[in-house]
């Protein structure tokens, strides 16, 4: 696998994410992709699989704070940051 940041574009978005965080890749996908999200602990906290090039996932159910989000297929693998911040002070 190879990190493949700099061959095309993944838009995460919000970031820091209010109950729901929208994934798009721009390329066409081949493959499907893997989602994974740990948590600061390092623990798993979502699994899921898309043939889609946008994807989305509720954040209501998860906790406030920093999450490492890992994406995948067969050829390649990229890990971002993440915000969840789900109680917004106004």
């Amino acid at each position: 696998m190879t990190n493949v940041e700099k061959d095309f574009n993944i838009l995460i978005y919000p970031n820091p994410a209010i109950n729901e965080i929208k994934i798009q890749i721009e390329f066409p996908l081949f493959d499907s992709v893997n989602f994974t999200l740990y948590d600061m602990m390092g623990r798993n906290v979502l699994n899921s699989e898309s043939t889609l090039n946008i994807f989305q996932f509720s954040t209501e159910n998860l906790m406030d704070g920093l999450y490492t989000l890992i994406l995948a297929s067969n050829d390649w693998s990229i890990s971002k940051k993440i915000i969840i911040n789900n109680e917004p002070n106004f």
